[in-house]
């Protein structure tokens, strides 16, 4: 839930709105529609928290995660919709690679040595999080989240980001808040066409 009471918003002496009152629920499915300069963009970085009203006040439900695509200014990377997609995952990459490192040293020190024990140490608690993040199935179940929501297998490694543009960041918004989400209940969430215009999605209000 995401509200608005008594909310304003001034950009030098143009007004945008004023004494808005908004209450928007899980349930709420809406559209802005407006000439341009009116305020739509505005309105959704309010709601993403990016910008904060002037005066009045905006409250958010606990555990909310709203992201925002914007309307220009997307840097596209040339690297296939996998690859753009795992990025989001570098983390989980960088702690896969130390892992394979403090293996590499486990093998070759003396078991019995304090040396020894401090790296295994290191590496027990790496492998705690890589697990409890699902970073062993991490690729599998990217590929069925992309798959659920209508790439082909074929087209996640021979289609780039740069032809399929905000989709492939729509999906990646999701990804990057895939902690708050359950990724099987997610390759059945509804994403619908869209060109290049303001989205704001809020994961709490998919439906599965």
């Amino acid at each position: 839930m995401i509200q608005l009471s008594g909310a304003g918003k001034r950009y030098g002496h143009k007004l945008l709105f004023e004494d808005t009152d908004w209450l928007i629920t899980a349930e709420s499915r809406i559209g802005l529609v407006g000439a341009n300069g009116t305020g739509k963009s505005t309105v959704m970085k309010i709601l993403a928290g990016l910008e904060s009203v002037d005066y009045g006040s905006i409250s958010r439900a606990k555990g909310i995660s709203a992201g925002y695509l914007p309307q220009d200014g997307l840097a596209l990377s040339g690297r296939s919709i996998f690859a753009e997609c795992m990025s989001v995952f570098d983390d989980l990459h960088a702690m896969e690679k130390e892992m394979e490192s403090l293996t590499a040293s486990m093998s070759e020190l003396d078991h019995a040595s304090a040396e020894y024990a401090s790296v295994a140490e290191r590496y027990q608690k790496l492998e705690h999080e890589f697990t409890a993040r699902d970073g062993y199935s991490l690729e599998a179940e990217v590929g069925k989240v992309l798959m659920g929501l209508g790439f082909k297998r074929d087209d996640l490694f021979t289609f780039f980001v740069d032809e399929l543009g905000y989709k492939v960041f729509l999906v990646k918004d999701f990804l990057e808040k895939r902690a708050a989400l359950d990724l099987t209940g997610f390759q059945r969430a509804a994403v619908y066409p869209f060109q290049a215009f303001n989205f704001l999605a809020i994961p709490n209000a998919i439906t599965h």
